[in-house]
């Protein structure tokens, strides 16, 4: 089962394109971080974030030991991973860095489909080349980084959704990739 859920974990977090998260009930055990391995995390109100594995003895896996101390910081991660108490709700979520956004439960999926067609018609490569620089942040010095960013920029500099992003900009209409 591990070794199941750890590939697609890993897998979620190399497919080249962003990837949309959807909550709509509790997250647990796992599936914390399986959740947390989407670039964007929408959570339904009704969304809750439990970590019991110290209740039963077990340790985090899916990654959640990545995740957590990044997004929550290691005081919240490690309140979460060794109290292992009542679930933390959608809104507590958000404020601690573990979902972009909350939304009605009822508008959950409408939510979730027009952040992904907004991404499908928008400039791809870039997207792309955005989630590889936001994933390999947390491992390098700024320096690093903004050689990446570099290399990155002049790959998007050559693409066409580039250019028509610029002709869009230049004659003040929304581009169309």
């Amino acid at each position: 089962v591990l070794a199941g859920i750890n590939r697609l974990v890993q897998a979620l977090r190399e497919v080249p394109v962003p990837v949309i998260v959807a909550l709509n009930g509790p997250v647990a055990g796992g599936g914390v971080g399986l959740a947390l391995a989407g670039d964007i995390v929408i959570a339904a109100r009704s969304a809750t974030f439990t970590l019991a594995f110290a209740r039963i003895g077990a340790v985090l896996d899916a990654g959640a030991s990545w995740f957590l101390p990044r997004l929550v910081g290691r005081a919240r991660a490690a309140g979460m991973a060794f109290m292992a108490e009542e679930p933390i709700d959608a809104e507590t979520a958000a404020d601690w860095g573990l979902v972009w956004k909350v939304v009605d439960d009822d508008a959950l999926m409408d939510e979730a489909l027009r952040v992904a067609r907004k991404m499908a018609t928008g400039p791809t490569v870039a997207l792309g080349l955005i989630k590889r620089e936001l994933a390999l942040s947390p491992s390098v010095s700024i320096e690093e980084a903004m050689r990446f960013e570099a290399a990155c920029q002049r790959q998007a500099f050559n693409t066409e959704d580039f250019m028509a992003g610029v002709r869009a900009f230049q004659r003040k209409t929304p581009p169309d990739f």
